[in-house]
């Protein structure tokens, strides 16, 4: 919410058959649009989805987007990178998605990424296009060991903000 002025395009890669686009139009995104590889889970969220307004399904690959540059106030990922990281040409496609990612965004706009990778292992990679990413702090949502796991993984939320001409800077 403290990212969010209203009004805001957002571009949900990866969205495969989740509800998180749904719940993006729910809060106080204008418009959502989605991408994925997948023509059928592309064919069956726009089905699903049909009487929503503003929210809009394109079979397309993040390493190589259709779309025009400085569309979307914010980029949102949740689990893409961690499908790309299990796949053939994994750290040329996360630079490839990064790179498309900042292409895309507007000058000022984020990139909100989720994903179970700690710090440690994530910030380096995000560094790996080269882009003049500015780093928020990271925000750490705790596991719930209600159902009595140990097995309990933290979720990770980074922010890039797009930044033409500032310097890189991790919190």
């Amino acid at each position: 919410k403290p990212f969010l002025k209203g009004h805001e395009i957002v571009l949900n890669i990866g969205c495969g058959n989740s509800e998180v686009s749904e719940d993006m139009i729910k809060g106080d995104i204008e418009i959502v649009v989605s991408i994925d590889v997948s023509q059928t889970v592309i064919d069956q969220m726009s089905e699903k989805c049909k009487n929503i307004s503003n929210m809009y399904w394109y079979k397309m690959d993040c390493t190589d987007m259709e779309f025009k540059d400085d569309l979307f106030d914010i980029v949102f990922d949740k689990g893409t990178f961690d499908a790309i990281l299990c796949g053939d040409n994994n750290m040329a496609n996360i630079r490839d998605s990064l790179c498309e990612i900042w292409r895309v965004l507007k000058n000022g706009g984020f990139f909100i990424e989720i994903t179970h990778t700690e710090p440690k292992n994530r910030i380096n990679l995000l560094k790996s296009s080269g882009e003049n990413w500015k780093f928020h702090e990271t925000i750490v949502i705790e596991g719930n060991s209600n159902t009595g796991s140990q097995n309990t993984r933290n979720h990770y939320i980074y922010i890039l903000e797009k930044m033409e001409n500032a310097e890189n800077n991790a919190e």
